[in-house]
């Protein structure tokens, strides 16, 4: 029956004490050094011009709405977000 004992309270002074030497941070440290924190880490859009080939699971489709995106907004007077130049591609 050992292994149905009573826990008994903690004191709260060695809790606190304890907490005090884990430092928990909101980013992931990155090999290179760089601090992202994990909510930014996004999906990579296709640029058609520095990567010819499609990733795995990257269908045509996509790709050729990433293609009009990317010349909707390099043609753009106005900076444009990749999000907005993805829209009026579709």
């Amino acid at each position: 029956m050992a292994q149905y004992q009573k826990h008994l309270p903690m004191n709260t002074t060695s809790v606190t004490a304890a907490n005090s030497n884990n430092n928990i941070s909101d980013a992931v440290q990155l090999k290179d050094n760089r601090t992202t924190p994990v909510a930014q880490l996004g999906k990579k859009h296709h640029d058609p011009e520095k990567k010819k080939y499609l990733a795995k699971g990257v269908g045509k489709k996509q790709n050729d709405i990433s293609a009009a995106a990317l010349a909707i907004k390099k043609a753009s007077p106005v900076p444009i977000s990749n999000k907005e130049a993805k829209r009026m591609a579709k």
